[in-house]
């Protein structure tokens, strides 16, 4: 009898000990149930960058599994450079980008791994996408509104091309002068694709322009605008054109003729005839006017 007690006894330690092997494995390894894929899924991956440098992702199985590794996380437009087991189910995968413009695809197949419970292969884990962009927004100052003025205002117009945001403020924009011309700016406008530089309250004389600083405009992948100008300039003229009269061709004459030479200086239209010239007179002395020449000199 003693003996079979002990063939009974060490018959169920044994049927326990194995059902707690099992129990054992179903919590450590997180069992998915006999007869079902263990799935796959991808996480953490941005939405978008823009260098070369290695992100990291998380591959994660609903359950332990066998047979994954580097070469099952097929990788367009980059490839896999860091791979680290964190269990039986959890991955670490580094990706490093190629450099191409574009999306960055991350797949695992179909039966990429085994459940260590049942032996089914994995289902395919939805693609992981990142957008790799590199390329900074554009930018652009176009002509002023005018090419000379006394006061103003003049505009410009600035134009950015694949920014997200745009945060062109006054004190972003540069004014180029010269001589004693001048003015105050302002920065108007919304949206990602235009903004209106105003230069106001203009006065001196010279030329204005204007350059812009860089970081004004971004997109979704952190690139920023470059800076851009000096654009082209317009003149500020508060000052009237000069006028000069030489001395007379002679000192003395009988019946003439006598010229004077009239001389101008930062004129662009000269209209002067015989009706805008006085003849001064002392005594008798008298004659008649007539004024000829062209240009603005």
């Amino acid at each position: 009898m003693n003996t079979l007690s002990n063939i009974l006894s060490k018959l169920l330690i044994a049927r326990y000990l194995r059902s707690l092997t099992f129990l054992c494995a179903f919590l450590f390894l997180g069992f998915n149930g006999f007869g079902q894929n263990p799935t796959v899924d991808i996480l953490g991956e941005p939405a978008t960058v823009n260098t070369i440098a290695e992100y990291t992702v998380t591959v994660v199985f609903s359950e332990g599994v066998n047979g994954f590794d580097q070469s099952d996380v097929v990788v367009v437009n980059g490839s896999v450079t860091t791979f680290i087991p964190l269990s039986f189910s959890d991955y670490s995968v580094g990706i490093t980008p190629s450099g191409a413009q574009g999306n960055i695809t991350i797949d695992i197949p179909d039966d990429a791994a085994t459940a260590i419970l049942g032996g089914l292969g994995n289902t395919a884990a939805p693609t992981a996408i990142t957008i790799y962009d590199d390329i900074a927004p554009t930018i652009a100052i176009g002509a002023p509104s005018a090419a000379g003025t006394t006061t103003g205002p003049v505009t410009y117009t600035v134009t950015y091309g694949g920014a997200d945001s745009v945060t062109l403020t006054g004190a972003n924009v540069t004014l180029n002068t010269t001589g004693t011309a001048t003015g105050t700016i302002a920065v108007s406008g919304t949206g990602t694709t235009t903004r209106t530089v105003t230069i106001n309250g203009i006065s001196g004389d010279g030329t204005l322009g204007i350059s812009i600083a860089a970081g004004t405009a971004s997109d979704t992948a952190g690139n920023t605008a470059a800076g851009a100008g000096p654009s082209t300039t317009f003149a500020v003229d508060n000052s009237g054109p000069t006028i000069a009269i030489s001395a007379p061709s002679t000192t003395a004459t009988t019946t003439g003729p006598v010229t004077y030479t009239v001389t101008y200086g930062g004129a662009d239209s000269v209209t002067l005839t015989g009706a805008n010239v006085t003849l001064n007179t002392t005594g008798t002395a008298t004659g008649t006017i007539a004024v000829s020449g062209a240009g603005t000199t």
